[in-house]
């Protein structure tokens, strides 16, 4: 992180404040949509101008929001099934838009005026896991939540740059009630751990230009990643080789900035 990031007490508390704040009223039940709070948790990510909160800095208007609907999917699993999205609104704070699967609400994204973009979905965990006892925990893999963390922030960035705003962005991750899970690992000799906590913020990162490349967004957010490994008893995120690339990155070719 920038060392004028912590030089100005507005950019860098106001931008955690507004994050933690979020995070109190989306464990309270007090969402644009009702998610169900279950044990295999949600999945919160932040992104925002690292002025947003700010007076006189840059606002949208809803005609600029609204554009390039397709940018403002939460960040719900990569399986199929979480994909049907209902068409975006304006709001008093900005656009809404929200996204189910079957009959349940599966994730939303808010995107203000001022530039802040908070997308919220539901199975942090997609799997189970059961143990020796017969209990079946929540499993959260880290090659799931990375690709839908990355996909999430490379999304919102990009709305953002065709709102109008400018870098340096302030990026936070998060998951809720997901105290329960455990974390998938390949090596045998893990033993699975339960996460034990109810709310986890995990390090919060600034780009200082847009994001466009999975491999860059990825590395950016390394430090998050791996905090989520050592939330699951892990010393490391599985999903980086040796020679430090982020071995997903080739899964996500697809993501390219929409013409």
């Amino acid at each position: 992180m920038p060392e004028g990031f912590y030089a100005i007490p507005e950019l860098s508390e106001r931008p955690q404040a507004f994050h933690e704040k979020r995070l109190d009223m989306i464990a309270a039940d007090q969402m644009p949509f009702a998610l169900p709070l279950d044990k295999r948790g949600l999945l919160v990510v932040h992104v925002m101008p690292l002025n947003a909160l700010l007076f006189g800095a840059h606002n949208a208007t809803v005609p600029d929001l609204l554009e390039t609907p397709n940018l403002l999917k939460p960040p719900v699993p990569t399986v199929s099934g979480y994909d049907h999205a209902h068409a975006a609104k304006p709001t008093f704070e900005g656009v809404l838009t929200r996204y189910t699967s079957g009959t349940t609400n599966a994730g939303y994204v808010q995107a203000s005026r001022n530039g802040i973009v908070e997308g919220v979905a539901i199975r942090a965990a997609t799997i189970s896991h059961g143990d020796r006892q017969g209990k079946m925990w929540p499993m959260v893999t880290s090659r799931d939540l990375e690709k839908r963390i990355v996909g999430a922030v490379l999304a919102y960035s990009e709305k953002l740059e065709r709102a109008g705003f400018h870098p340096p962005l302030a990026i936070f991750t998060a998951m809720l009630n997901a105290q329960e899970a455990i974390l998938y690992s390949d090596d045998l000799g893990h033993d699975p751990t339960p996460f034990g906590r109810v709310r986890m913020s995990f390090t919060p990162v600034v780009a200082n230009e847009f994001l466009k490349d999975p491999e860059a967004c990825a590395q950016l957010l390394c430090r998050a990643f791996d905090q989520i490994a050592n939330a699951g008893g892990l010393d490391a995120s599985p999903t980086f080789a040796e020679d430090g690339t982020w071995t997903l990155a080739a899964e996500m070719e697809g993501h390219r900035p929409v013409a």
